[in-house]
């Protein structure tokens, strides 16, 4: 679990038609009133925090662009 503790993770919620990334998945989940393996939302991937917010954020801006979903502010550490 502490691996999950330092990575961000990038989700997909089609009800929403939006692909993001958050820390803090459970509190995201919560917030956005999702809930994993419901309407087919699932977590695509996590990277690693060692690899920066701008990377976590490009790859964030590849699933979105593949789903047809416009990208919104690129992800930044202070959001």
């Amino acid at each position: 679990m502490d691996e999950l503790g330092n990575c961000y993770f990038i989700y997909h919620a089609p009800s929403l038609k939006k692909v993001g990334i958050t820390k803090r998945l459970k509190k995201r989940l919560r917030d956005q009133k999702l809930q994993l393996g419901v309407n087919g939302t699932e977590v695509l991937c996590t990277v690693s925090m060692k690899l920066g917010p701008k990377v976590a954020g490009d790859v964030e801006f590849l699933f979105a662009t593949s789903f047809g979903y416009a990208t919104g502010t690129h992800y930044y550490e202070d959001r």
